[in-house]
């Protein structure tokens, strides 16, 4: 099976010609691919399209697409996990939209009834998951058959049909990161990298070993427990109610009590 896509995360740091094994992208992963068979060892593939407690690392444009084009060559599915990422928190219903791919199948969760009862769902190509393929008793959960649950995850999605959230969460996230990336400018010393996808944030602390510009001492620097390279602080604020106006200036003034006393 040859790995034709070109990117690869390492710590939350994304490298440009790194491919699995740690050689160049056409490297052959021998033991994968059955050529005779024509069938490969891997049933699926899982993805987070922003990696949640990974790091909210966010991956090349045309990461997913490649990706993509590499198992439907090799009957591989797409499994997106949208636990943390689903409904709207990147400013799209699936985070996997921002990036231009459908899926195999999405499992989803937790903002389906934003918090309040352990619900989950599966979405799957109608050939993975109908009727005659998955039928009646092929699974089953120990939070099944919840009442409350589902009605509180019907509540939630009428809600979302209420008000334009993708307008809504990219604005708001668009002024909360643009907020952030004025502190990291204002303060080195104290933000080594913001990023963020609608209302998914991202603050790393700084210093200059973070802010290295190579970027394998950069992955290093950004591995959580490496000396210099704290863990990420993950910013994901409420959809709905949340002030990002509010928000990013109160970080603002702790970072200034914390960094310069004299000035907040």
């Amino acid at each position: 099976m040859a790995i034709d896509y070109e990117y690869a995360s390492v710590n939350g740091a994304w490298n440009s010609g790194f491919a699995l094994g740690g050689s160049c992208a056409q490297q052959s992963a021998y033991g994968v691919w059955d050529a005779k068979a024509e069938a490969s060892e891997f049933g699926a593939f899982y993805i987070e399209a922003v990696q949640g407690t990974g790091g909210y690392v966010i991956s090349p444009a045309d990461y997913f697409k490649r990706l993509k084009g590499t198992c439907d060559k090799h009957k591989i599915l797409i499994v997106d996990d949208e636990v943390q990422m689903g409904f709207y928190r990147t400013g799209k219903f699936w985070a996997i939209e921002n990036f231009g791919i459908t899926p195999d199948i999405i499992v989803f969760g937790k903002a389906l009834t934003n918090g309040l009862n352990p619900i989950s769902g599966i979405w799957a190509r109608e050939e993975l998951i109908s009727p005659e393929a998955f039928p009646p008793g092929s699974t089953h959960s120990t939070f099944s058959s919840n009442p409350l649950g589902t009605a509180v995850a019907l509540e939630t999605l009428k809600m979302l049909e209420e008000e334009n959230y993708e307008t809504l969460v990219n604005e708001k996230g668009a002024y909360f990161l643009a907020g952030l990336r004025e502190l990291e400018r204002r303060h080195p010393e104290s933000i080594g990298q913001v990023d963020g996808l609608g209302l998914a944030l991202l603050k790393r602390s700084g210093g200059e070993f973070t802010r290295s510009r190579s970027p394998h001492s950069r992955a290093m620097a950004l591995q959580p427990g490496a000396v210099g390279g704290p863990a990420p602080e993950l910013l994901g604020p409420s959809l709905h109610r949340s002030n990002e106006r509010r928000s990013a200036d109160c970080l603002g003034t702790s970072i200034r009590a914390c960094y310069a006393p004299g000035t907040v």
